[in-house]
């Protein structure tokens, strides 16, 4: 098909890219078969100035049809942004990843520093090691972390590490920034050059937080396309923030006033979501 232009979510045009769609299709497990089916359906939809949102809920209700663990593994960006207002969720997020990747987590730590004392989101322990992790979280798409962020956070952690070595306490000290969306070009060069650790949705390349947490597993339940945001919401005031939560708390499902029928549907995602073998060609 000719080259054509899309809008992006920030109001930017760019060429579209069947490559990076398929990208994003194989990360969330679809199979190549699948892929180009949906394709051939897609294209007759497609036209210059279309807008990337058009296209998303058009792929995500195409996967919807044909399997509900697929459409929510595609929708898992959209899904963290819907978790908000507040960033508690996003932290317990983090945090689960680091207790996957076998580190010891507590959040919301009040920690001394020489100057003052700062609260650190999640504070990380394996072994010999210690990361002092910020999260950032955003509810829109093109919020991106800049310079100012590493400048504060490198600031603190000086002050938390300084405290630390005054009472004798010699470990291997990190400091860690976590965002849902990016950093900017600055941001970058500066958390490089003073030796900060950032994560950020496609960053660093192939280990960024979707590549862990579509590696380790970790789903919000705002993934989930069989249960409604008023009923997410619910949850979330119950401190049930991931898929595996639900999972190992399904008597939960009962305070939603839910047929029998909805919460197999609902327990069937998430299996679907969570299962070992997902993304097999």
């Amino acid at each position: 098909m000719s080259p054509f232009h899309i809008h992006k979510s920030n109001g930017k045009k760019e060429s579209f890219s069947k490559r990076k769609l398929f990208l994003s299709l194989e990360k969330s497990g679809v199979s190549f078969d699948l892929m180009n089916e949906l394709w051939e359906e897609l294209k007759p939809h497609l036209n210059e100035g279309m807008n990337t949102t058009m296209i998303y809920r058009w792929v995500s209700q195409y996967l919807r049809e044909h399997s509900e663990g697929l459409a929510a593994r595609y929708s898992l960006k959209k899904a963290i942004m819907e978790m908000g207002p507040s960033g508690y969720p996003f932290e317990k997020l983090v945090s689960k990843v680091l207790d996957k990747e076998d580190f010891r987590t507590q959040t919301s730590q009040i920690l001394n520093g020489i100057c003052v004392n700062h609260e650190v989101d999640v504070v990380a322990q394996k072994e010999n090691r210690i990361q002092y992790i910020e999260c950032k979280y955003h509810n829109k798409r093109d919020v991106n972390c800049d310079v100012k962020v590493p400048l504060y956070i490198h600031s603190r952690f000086n002050d938390l590490v300084a405290f630390a070595r005054q009472q004798g306490i010699q470990k291997e000290y990190e400091s860690w920034i976590y965002t849902n969306t990016g950093f900017t070009e600055d941001a970058i060069q500066y958390a490089t050059c003073s030796k900060l650790h950032l994560v950020a949705w496609n960053y660093p390349k192939n280990n960024g937080l979707n590549d862990r947490l579509d590696r380790l597993k970790i789903y919000p339940i705002t993934c989930l396309t069989t249960i409604s945001s008023d009923e997410k919401a619910l949850l979330m005031s119950k401190d049930i923030i991931l898929v595996q939560e639900l999972l190992s708390n399904t008597r939960v499902l009962r305070n939603l006033s839910l047929t029998q029928e909805r919460r197999h549907r609902i327990m069937n995602e998430c299996l679907h979501l969570t299962e070992e073998n997902h993304g097999k060609k």
